[in-house]
């Protein structure tokens, strides 16, 4: 499914944004429905958040994408 849609000549980075955005708009819809209180997060937990995101989730997203590319013919 990656190769066909960078085969649209989507970047790997483009294509990372689009699918987190999307993933994590369904998740935060169903989460409000579903339990709003456990969206809460206490300052001493936000740097682990945010951590996690940058490097945990979007990291390992980006650079998935990023090897499944085609190369560059040199």
């Amino acid at each position: 499914m990656a190769k066909l849609v960078i085969g649209l000549e989507v970047s790997p980075w483009q294509l990372t944004q689009l699918r987190i955005t999307g993933a994590a708009l369904v998740f935060l819809l169903i989460a409000l429905i579903r339990s709003p209180a456990s969206l809460r997060v206490r300052l001493p937990q936000l740097p682990m958040v945010i951590a996690y995101g940058l490097i945990a989730f979007v990291g390992i997203q980006a650079f998935y994408f990023t090897a499944a590319a085609p190369s560059a013919p040199t």
